[in-house]
């Protein structure tokens, strides 16, 4: 989904769509708009569910994933995204500012752990860096 419409899982451009979980409405909105400027195609996710719902057959180039999340977190959702799709590479963004959990989430392969309020500009870095590594391994 696309902003609350389905995409076609085929779509060539898959490499260019970041998919964000945020359960914060405004958060997100504003995140999206802004990644969007980038020249990025956003996927607004407000829960795991939603993003277990959207990953079947959809091949986002990264997810950007709060912490604090209802249901599980983070870094729950992060175990699971490692046994369901494990290539899948993990951006956290988030409010929380316990080193453990920033630890945590990197030794379990996150490529980044951001903290909000974020630098648009670093985090649109993150995600180049990305796209430039799957890009040169095609």
């Amino acid at each position: 989904m696309v902003n609350g419409i389905a995409r076609n899982p085929d779509e060539a451009d898959d490499w260019r769509v970041i998919a964000l979980l945020d359960d914060d409405p405004s958060f997100r909105e504003a995140l999206a708009g802004g990644i969007a400027s980038f020249g990025y195609e956003v996927v607004e996710l407000a829960s795991a569910e939603a993003l277990f719902a959207y990953l079947p057959g959809a091949g986002p180039a990264c997810l950007v994933l709060d912490y604090d999340l209802p249901g599980l977190n983070g870094l729950e959702v992060q175990a699971l995204l490692s046994e369901r799709q494990p290539a899948l590479p993990v951006i956290f963004l988030s409010a929380c500012l316990d080193d453990r959990v920033a630890r945590a989430a990197l030794s379990a392969g996150a490529v980044a752990f951001l903290t909000k309020p974020t630098r648009l500009r670093e985090l649109a870095e993150v995600i180049r860096g990305i796209i430039a590594a799957e890009e040169k391994a095609r």
